[in-house]
Formats: C-alpha cells, structure tokens, sequence
C-alpha cells in the first residue's frame, strides 16, 4: 500500500450510476483491495464501461493513484459507518475542492446551482455534469453531509399479488410464450430500444446509465418521456387482440 495520497489533476468528476456507486463502497468497505482494475471489477459483475467508472471514481477520490494501487485513504473506506463519515468527509471536500472553494456547502445548493458550478469548475457538458450530480450528492451521503436516502440508486421491489386476487395466464391462453412483464417506463424502454440501432453491451450500459440519469435530473426530459409513455400505452391498447365475450361469436 503507498503513503501517498493521489488526486489526478484532470480526472473528470465520477458519474458512476448510484447502485454501481453502491456495489463500489460495498466491496472495497468489506475487502482489503491493495489494487483495484477494471478486470477486479468485472469479476464482481460489473460491465466493462462500468468497471472503468469504477475505477475513475476511486481515482477521483484520491484512495487509488493513477495505477490503481491503493493509497492510505483506502484504509477510512473500511471504518465502521459512524467513525467512517468524518473521515470520509476529507476525501470528499478534498476531491471536490473545486466546488468547495467557491462556495461552503455545495451539497446543500438547488439542482440548477450546483449544475451551473458543476460545468464552469470541471469544464463538463450539459450530459456529464448532470450525470456527476447524483453521484456528489451519493458521496455527500456517505461524508455525513447530506441526509441517508436523500438520492437512491436501486430498484423497489415490484408488490406482491394479493392472495385473492387471480391473475390472468395470457400464456394459457394464447399457448405463446410472451415476455416477462416490466414496469411501464421499462416496457417503455424496451420499446424505443427495439427500434434504434442495436448497441453493443457496453455501450447499451452507458447509453442505459446516461438515460436514466437524465431523465430523473431533467424536468423537460422527464415530462417528454412520460407523455412518449403515455403514447405507447395508447397504441398498445389499439393494436392488442381483442377477446370475445361470447366464444359463440367467434363461430
């Protein structure tokens, strides 16, 4: 393990989508990793894209240098959660420094503040600066400085069916196998991406991650995607087969 902590002068802030940020914080809080890599990554399910993120975000943190070796910061990752917090909150204001020099508490500023300060201190675009929010904010969690649950990154749990409730079998019916039931922004999703240009597995990741990233950060966005939501429900409606009451009119 090196002494000397790292800090890359021209790392991009991480945007790393918040669940992967979680898996991230999981595993180096839980094993002592003297060196991290996007193969390290990939071992524990990460895609390629975001096996890199990974690394440039723990880069970006200063407790790896520039050839994934771990520094003494790595150390604070494995306190326990209360002594960990004002540890971690060094490495935090130290990573973001930017953004702490020009104002005190940045965690604490609107959306369109912290984006405006975001992408004049890191030289971002629109995309990634909105992107590298959630992330801050996450970061800004785990330093103490922001409220648990103030941003969350992994899915809900759909609700289970009622006991008395009977679900309807289409497959029974139809004999077709069809596919498995997704939330509507998913069913959505799968929808557009079904009549874009086929993506190659790391790119649908990042392409996924961007989307979802600017779709919750952008009022203007999200409305346009919910309004899309809503015109793909209606044409489902029109085009699904329609079932007789009377199986006698069928005759």
């Amino acid at each position: 393990m090196t002494n000397e902590i790292t800090q890359p002068k021209e790392i991009t802030p991480p945007y790393l989508g918040i669940a992967k940020l979680e898996k991230v914080f999981d595993l180096v809080s839980s094993r002592n990793f003297d060196e991290v890599s996007i193969n390290l990554f990939m071992k524990y399910g990460f895609g390629k894209i975001d096996a890199q993120f990974a690394v440039s975000t723990l880069r970006f943190l200063g407790v790896v240098d520039d050839e994934g070796r771990a520094t003494e910061s790595m150390a604070t990752l494995r306190l326990s959660n209360e002594k960990r917090k004002p540890e971690f909150e060094k490495i935090f204001r130290q990573a973001y420094r930017k953004l702490f020099a020009i104002v005190s508490a940045p965690q604490e500023l609107s959306s369109s503040e912290l984006l405006d300060d975001f992408r004049s201190q890191y030289d971002l675009s629109l995309r990634v600066a909105k992107a590298a929010i959630p992330v801050f904010i996450k970061l800004a969690e785990y330093a103490g400085l922001k409220e648990e649950g103030s941003i969350v990154g992994r899915l809900r749990k759909p609700k289970t069916q009622p006991n008395n409730q009977t679900v309807k079998n289409p497959t029974a019916q139809t004999g077709q196998k069809l596919p498995p039931k997704l939330p509507p922004a998913q069913q959505g999703y799968a929808v557009l991406n079904s009549i874009t240009m086929p993506l190659s597995d790391d790119l649908a990741v990042q392409y996924s991650l961007e989307f979802n990233n600017r779709v919750q950060l952008d009022d203007e966005l999200n409305q346009k995607w919910r309004a899309a939501l809503k015109g793909l429900r209606t044409i489902a409606e029109e085009i699904k087969p329609k079932q007789n009451s009377d199986p006698k009119e069928s005759e």
